[in-house]
């Protein structure tokens, strides 16, 4: 059992533990939208936009004295990043292949940054997967933070999400400002990607915001149960990942991933297809 008690015991596995809590919320409460609305990519190219933002810190400051500025330096990258989301509302270019130009823009220009000018040499493979250690008080009171913005900005107007997710054309024709949610659905998913990549990189980030909204959209059969499955399978098996990876000393946000994947894998076997969605 130490593999469980060495979470109260060591602050940092506390730490990484609270902060997989509320990463694996918000994400849980945003999959469902980016799965209804097949934006899949724009995950990918906010996270995937990180490695510019660390790049650009590492052209002025050593590793040492970037880290404090990490958060908000990504933060500023996809905010950005999540501007150049007005390209995509109502655009005849297919909106992935926008989002996947960003992508690839993003983290050229990141690489590029980071040959030409970092003071130091660094292992891109941690920003991929997290690194635990990194989680600080100030990140986990970010998180917090983050996670009741989202909560009640997605709660307060639900009923404007639903009508988005199920008839965007019949939104607007009631009069609902599809715009302006279109932007601000983008500038929360960028905060969230900036405030969780110290934690668990940017694979781990993108299959926190893809897999559970992909469970929920196969088994659920109202709209509103698409959230509360998605919350809890994000959230279970987040942390089942974490002490997996704490038992056997593997990588904690490798271990995040694949325990994501498995478990996707275990309840479309296991659980019930809806077919569709009858009802809010």
């Amino acid at each position: 059992m130490s593999f469980i008690t060495d979470f109260i015991e060591f602050d940092f596995l506390f730490n990484s533990l609270i902060g997989v809590i509320l990463i694996s919320l918000i994400c849980g409460l945003l999959s469902p939208l980016i799965v209804s609305k097949r934006l899949a990519f724009m995950g990918s190219a906010l996270s995937h936009s990180s490695l510019l933002s660390i790049s650009l810190s590492l052209s002025i400051f050593t590793l040492d004295q970037a880290l404090p500025l990490f958060t908000l330096n990504t933060l500023l990258i996809t905010l950005l990043v999540s501007t150049l989301a007005t390209f995509t509302f109502r655009q005849k270019i297919p909106t992935d292949s926008l989002i996947g130009i960003f992508l690839t823009v993003s983290m050229a220009l990141g690489i590029i940054v980071l040959k030409l000018f970092s003071k130091q040499n660094v292992d891109l493979s941690s920003l991929l997967f997290g690194n635990v250690l990194l989680i600080t008080r100030t990140d986990l009171l970010i998180l917090f933070i983050l996670l009741v913005t989202v909560f009640f900005t997605l709660w307060i107007p639900r009923h404007k999400w639903i009508f988005l997710i199920q008839d965007e054309e019949a939104a607007l024709i009631q009069g609902v400002n599809i715009k302006f949610y279109h932007y601000l659905f983008y500038i929360l998913l960028g905060v969230t990607v900036s405030a969780s990549i110290k934690l668990m990189g940017t694979v781990v980030v993108n299959t926190l915001l893809l897999i559970p909204g992909v469970l929920a959209l196969k088994t659920a059969r109202s709209l509103k149960s698409m959230v509360l499955i998605s919350t809890v399978f994000s959230l279970a098996f987040s942390i089942l990942g974490l002490v997996l990876g704490n038992s056997f000393e593997l990588p904690s946000g490798a271990t995040i991933a694949v325990t994501l994947f498995l478990g996707l894998v275990v309840c479309v076997k296991l659980l019930p297809g809806s077919g569709q969605i009858s009802k809010l």
